[in-house]
């Protein structure tokens, strides 16, 4: 219950004034106030000047239909605040591109795991899919594996007019599925051929008759 503590005390023969009633009433205050004394609905919005926030300390049992704080009323909020993005929901909407700042690659670390609707980078936005030509000591006959999926580039002379040759790529050591294949049938003319191998697989160039004048592989994606 509310307590009133007066503003002024009379002793028992003392004189009563008008400057000692107004000091009687005027001095006065009152305690000890809890919910119950006051009426429901007694304090309305326009009754409450300012609050402070640190007395708001159950914010987590605020309704959900008490409203939304307005855009324009929440200040900047710094990035080390933003620790649980994986649970915003999909409808949420996404940031402007003109927003997000230059991500370096090396945070990309996980692009394997991409949704198939995740979309696509422009071809205009990629530099190269290739990598160096290799001029490397390949041999014809030889079985070699592709550290990435790659290009092989072959072309050489022939000398005589049953002389070809063939590209071979499979998962196996050495490579037995021809993919390309080529015998002109003329003697004194260079034959060329090109054909994809996949990361990991092996690949072999096999020759009759030809001299290679070169032998090279372009890597894809790196």
């Amino acid at each position: 219950m509310a307590v009133v503590t007066k503003g002024y005390s009379f002793g028992a023969t003392e004189t009563v004034t008008s400057a000692k009633l107004a000091t009687l009433v005027d001095s006065a205050s009152v305690g000890s106030i809890v919910a119950a004394d006051i009426s429901s609905n007694a304090v309305t919005d326009v009754k409450i000047n300012d609050v402070s926030g640190a007395k708001f300390t159950t914010l987590s049992a605020i309704p959900g239909a008490a409203g939304v704080i307005p855009l324009a009323n929440i200040p900047s909020i710094p990035g080390s605040q933003l620790i649980t993005l994986s649970g915003i929901p999909s409808g949420a909407g996404y940031i402007p591109s003109a927003n997000l700042a230059t991500i370096p690659g090396q945070l990309l670390s996980d692009l394997a795991s991409m949704a198939s609707t995740s979309g696509f980078i422009p071809r205009g936005n990629i530099s190269s899919l290739f990598g160096s030509t290799a001029s490397g000591s390949y041999v014809a006959g030889n079985s070699y594996q592709a550290a990435t999926d790659l290009l092989v580039f072959a072309y050489g002379n022939t000398g005589g007019v049953n002389d070809g040759i063939e590209g071979l790529t499979d998962a196996s050591s050495p490579p037995t599925t021809r993919v390309v294949y080529s015998e002109p049938g003329v003697s004194g003319r260079y034959v060329s051929m090109v054909f994809p191998v996949r990361k990991n697989d092996y690949f072999k160039i096999a020759t009759v008759g030809i001299a290679l004048n070169g032998y090279r592989t372009i890597p894809i994606g790196v």
